[in-house]
């Protein structure tokens, strides 16, 4: 994919505050809440996809969180669009116990390409670049551990450990070498909720990982929380699926016999009185009940001004409407030649940004922004993911004026990025945003040098000539001549 001088990818959303239906059931049809599971029966060529609403966007999820028989497992590729990477829980492997299957390749429907995952760690790492030097070739005989071995990384970012599974299952065929790579986990346990934030505290994870507690209940990780799969919402297609409203926590619904909802993390509640206060103290002072609503005169910078009381969660932001929209690229490889991909706004939230490339991402004189220019609008998010990533004379920004800055995360095998290059989450008057990058290869600048542009002179190094210009006149000469259109006469003709 490549995006060219002048061009730009941009996704702004209009989407409104308050919506009115006939009735609660109305609503509830027309409306996805956050937590709820998506499936689309015919996403392309008749498979399903899985996807789960995150409040503010819908995102992709696993395609079947768990089934119950190995059989169940090798079918999926026959019924879903599946990627590498994928984890799946089957409940009886045949001797009556579960366990985790990783799916090696994507979209095959051969059993070989789903990975049994140790049930323990049994190898250790010291950080990202020992993980990233198993993505190599191996001898069938000289693998570094068996597939399926599950390691842990100690230090994958901020000091957080990070479980990968390494994977050789996938045979050259003109070498007859293992492709050796280390996966991210991405499905997990916890004994209960709180076991669930000590798993989002202590360990390393990405938007979309999922958990499943000892009561059966499942979790999805995103944006640095976990939300609660809930209902599955099923749509023939995609079209189908866009003309429901995806409810953000704060967005009002009023319903014709006059009464008002406002919705949460935690599903609809009667919207409750409004009042006016100073400041955060002053709004942690007051009495509130579920579905009260608060508005700060004195907001600091970088801080909401409007908040609604959710029994579960406490006081939480409102939902502002404006706020910038989704842009979601899977491709081979990336390249902006001074073009821009951007869900910028101007006053509101800035959107999400989310670029999966098999091979390259590269920005010449390119742009990927979701900042936000004015106001108390936070930055957006920007997650890139590629084997290499090349910036020369580029920005990846998710800037804010008042509010915090965004959070830009950069997962990538090498990244090669020019001085004169740019990434920045920062905040002019709030909250600096948060920078991830795991790469062994961050800048290696330091390591290129500029080649000189002038040639060397042919006078300093051809011998003096000692013949004299009358002499030269006799010597015989050798001419070339293009043809016409380029095309030789003969196969041996000369061309140039």
């Amino acid at each position: 994919m490549q995006v060219n001088s002048g061009a730009t990818i941009v996704s702004a959303s209009q989407q409104q505050h308050h919506y009115h239906f006939a009735n609660t059931a109305a609503r509830d049809a027309a409306t996805l809440s956050t937590g709820d599971i998506v499936e689309i029966t015919d996403v392309d060529a008749g498979k399903r996809g899985w996807y789960l609403n995150a409040g503010d966007y819908v995102f992709r999820l696993q395609p079947a969180l768990e089934v119950p028989t190995l059989a169940a497992l090798y079918q999926l590729a026959n019924e879903s669009l599946l990627n590498e990477g994928d984890v799946v829980r089957v409940r009886d492997t045949g001797a009556g116990s579960a366990a985790y299957y990783l799916l090696s390749y994507e979209n095959s429907i051969q059993a070989g390409a789903w990975v049994k995952v140790a049930d323990t760690v049994t190898a250790e790492l010291a950080d990202l670049h020992q993980a990233a030097r198993l993505n190599s070739y191996y001898a069938p005989d000289a693998l570094p551990y068996p597939s399926g071995t599950l390691i842990q990384v100690a230090r994958a970012w901020d000091n957080k450990p990070a479980l990968f599974v390494f994977t050789a299952d996938i045979r050259m065929p003109d070498t007859g070498k293992l492709q050796g790579r280390a996966q991210h986990m991405k499905a997990y346990e916890a004994q209960d909720l709180a076991g669930l934030q000590r798993l989002a505290a202590e360990t390393w994870l990405l938007d979309g990982d999922v958990a499943r507690l000892e009561t059966g209940e499942q979790y999805a990780f995103y944006a640095g929380r976990w939300i609660s799969l809930q209902q599955i919402r099923r749509f023939p297609d995609i079209a189908s699926l866009r003309q429901t409203t995806l409810v953000q926590p704060g967005m009002i619904a009023s319903t014709a016999d006059g009464q008002h909802y406002i919705n949460s993390l935690h599903g609809w509640y009667p919207l409750g009185q409004n009042q006016v206060v100073s400041d955060l103290a002053a709004r942690d002072a007051l009495p509130a009940q579920a579905g009260d609503l608060v508005t700060l005169t004195q907001a600091p910078p970088g801080t909401a001004t409007r908040f609604f009381y959710d029994p579960q969660a406490g006081w939480q932001p409102q939902f502002r409407s404006g706020d910038a929209g989704v842009v979601n690229i899977a491709t081979g490889s990336l390249h902006l030649n001074q073009g821009t991909i951007t869900t910028e706004s101007v006053s509101s939230g800035g959107g999400q940004i989310q670029i999966n490339a098999a091979k390259n991402i590269v920005l010449h004189q390119g742009a990927i922004s979701s900042s936000v220019q004015q106001d108390s609008g936070n930055g957006g998010n920007l997650q890139l993911h590629s084997e290499v990533l090349a910036l020369k004379a580029s920005q990846i920004t998710a800037r804010a004026f008042e509010g915090a800055g965004g959070s830009i995360q950069l997962h990538s095998h090498h990244l090669l990025q020019s001085p004169d290059s740019l990434i920045d989450a920062s905040s002019k008057l709030g909250m600096d945003g948060q920078v991830i990058v795991t790469s062994p290869a961050q800048d290696v600048s330091n390591r290129l040098f500029i080649v000189q542009e002038k040639f060397l002179s042919t006078d300093e190094l051809a011998p003096a000539d000692c013949v004299s210009p009358e002499q030269r006149q006799h010597f015989s000469r050798f001419n070339t001549q293009t043809q016409p259109a380029g095309i030789a006469r003969t196969p041996d003709d000369f061309q140039e």
